[in-house]
């Protein structure tokens, strides 16, 4: 299934195929592909249901307010672009009249990474595309997009080419913006449709709710940790340096291999037997006295460290 609606999609009478989240004690999902699907599915519906239901009010004229999506008509298609920073784009200028006088450089709409659908034709076919560069938008109402075109992604039934006249040609369109942020959708979504069915991350504790949590892989039973950052005073100067290194045999003289080293100021509160404690040996952990956590933050960061598996809740910024 692709991330982006078709425009059969959009306009289709029936109901959305969603599977059910399996949410109550016990309950398993049948193998991985199961549980790929139900989450792909029900994060799609999430951004793709206010587009679909904006864009139908939209043509069907609807009276009641249309909250769904932002409606941009009169934009004018300027043409392509080339920038060092973006590549190929294209710039979309909207209505002096209506949009001049809005404070674009405070403004939450057409942010970077926002899904617009643009169309010449009442969405017979429309092409999608994502927001890249809004620096122009408060002094020249301009904006420059990029197409969103995978094949499967295409929203009508023209070729990709024949959409892209949309954008290449000087001329007038409506533009529909999404109040839902694509940006945060896409790259989950994308990620859930890349993890293969055989080789599902934490298979073991997602799927089968094994209760026995291990170790992660990297962690071996001689890891050693520093713990002495823990007694480091919160006035203490924290010094970080990135040392880059080419990697050796490379061809590619631009890759790099960057190493990020830590160092502050040692203190006689920081015991050096902590320098270097077994992660898998509790008797060599400091004591929870010995550092400035409470029992909980103790215990989260214990499960963070040794388990494959740690949910923990906390209050933001902690």
């Amino acid at each position: 299934m692709s991330i982006i609606p078709s425009t059969n999609e959009i306009f289709s009478t029936e109901p959305v195929f969603l599977r059910g989240n399996i949410v109550e004690p016990g309950g398993l999902y049948d193998n991985a592909r199961h549980y790929l699907d139900v989450h792909f599915r029900l994060l799609r519906e999430d951004f793709v249901g206010p587009l679909r239901d904006g864009i139908q009010a939209f043509v069907h004229k609807t009276k009641t307010k249309n909250t769904d999506i932002r409606i941009y008509e009169n934009v004018f298609s300027v043409g392509p672009k080339l920038s060092l920073k973006n590549g190929l784009v294209y710039g979309l200028k909207l209505d002096e009249k209506k949009f001049g006088k809005t404070p674009w450089a405070n403004s939450r709409r057409l942010i970077y990474g926002s899904l617009l659908a643009l169309t010449s034709n009442q969405f017979q076919t429309c092409l999608f595309v994502t927001v890249e560069d809004r620096s122009d938008l408060e002094k020249k109402l301009t904006l420059y997009v990029r197409p969103y075109l995978q094949t499967s992604d295409t929203f009508g039934n023209c070729g990709s080419t024949k959409l892209l006249q949309l954008l290449n040609e000087q001329q007038y369109l409506t533009m529909v913006e999404t109040t839902s942020y694509f940006e945060a959708y896409r790259h989950v979504l994308t990620a859930l449709q890349k993890i293969p069915d055989d080789k599902f991350p934490l298979e073991s504790y997602v799927l089968h709710l094994s209760s026995n949590i291990t170790p992660p892989d990297y962690v071996k039973r001689n890891t050693q940790f520093d713990f002495t950052p823990l007694f480091a005073p919160s006035k203490a100067k924290i010094r970080t340096v990135t040392h880059i290194f080419a990697q050796p045999n490379s061809p590619d003289l631009i890759t790099l291999r960057p190493q990020l080293s830590i160092s502050y100021e040692v203190t006689s509160a920081m015991k050096r037997q902590y320098r270097n404690v077994t992660l898998l040996s509790e008797n060599e952990w400091p004591k929870v006295n010995e550092v400035p956590l409470n029992a909980k933050q103790y215990e989260a960061l214990k499960l963070a460290l040794t388990k494959k598996v740690a949910l923990i809740q906390g209050p933001p910024g902690r």
